[in-house]
């Protein structure tokens, strides 16, 4: 009986980790990629923050609007950040730094700076994507890794995650291989912001509520 109790709480401790980690491992993943192309996102935190706040505040208006308001809005914030360091040239640092603050003060601004924590209104199914579970493990932990695994594949096996090294070793070679030096770099910080939301999303999801100073630190640690 000790032995059962024992192995059934180690199994609930991993499955408590497993969720614990798939937030960070999804904008892992896409930090990855953008690290392999020469390049650096310190927006990640922050953008985890927003996508987390504008979940619990959209939710007010159904759970359609609070999965894809976030996404939209965090993919947007990306797709920014790309067209002004790939097509306009400019320092990966000092763009996503000023990314990182404008996400910042968009979730305080929505969360009144953080004196309102916006709260998913019960009976909305958006809240089983963060506390749903499979095999005894939480669905975000699920989503995680096919995060991974489908980064995995596309870093390894196509055109993007080849021209993505290529950039990483020599952005001048790589332009000289044919590489679209721009709309890789565009892709790659576009991806980078949706994953930013999706992390935020399941984050909201999982403790039905969005607060404007979570992600402190994840750029580092990502």
């Amino acid at each position: 009986r000790t032995s059962s109790s024992s192995c059934q709480c180690s199994l609930r401790n991993f499955a408590s980790m497993a969720v614990a980690s798939s937030f960070l491992l999804i904008i892992s993943v896409g930090t990855t990629f953008v690290i392999i192309s020469g390049g650096i996102d310190l927006s990640v935190g922050s953008m985890l923050a927003l996508g987390a706040v504008l979940t619990a505040y959209s939710a007010q208006w159904g759970s359609a609007p609070a999965i894809l308001v976030p996404l939209a809005v965090c993919t947007a914030i990306g797709l920014t950040q790309g067209l002004l360091i790939g097509k306009g040239r400019m320092p990966p640092f000092i763009v996503t730094l000023a990314g990182l603050l404008f996400a910042r003060g968009l979730a305080f601004k929505v969360s009144d700076n953080g004196n309102i924590t916006h709260l998913i209104p019960e009976g909305e199914w958006v809240i089983k994507l963060g506390q749903s579970t499979f095999l005894g493990v939480g669905l975000p932990a699920w989503i995680a890794l096919g995060v991974l695994l489908l980064g995995m594949v596309v870093l390894y096996r196509t055109r993007l995650g080849h021209s993505t090294y290529a950039i990483g070793g020599s952005e001048e070679a790589a332009v000289l291989m044919g590489v679209r030096v721009v709309r890789v770099k565009l892709l790659l910080y576009t991806l980078m912001g949706f994953l930013g939301g999706l992390a935020g999303l399941l984050v909201a999801a999982r403790s039905s509520s969005g607060l404007s100073t979570i992600g402190a630190g994840f750029e580092l640690e990502a």
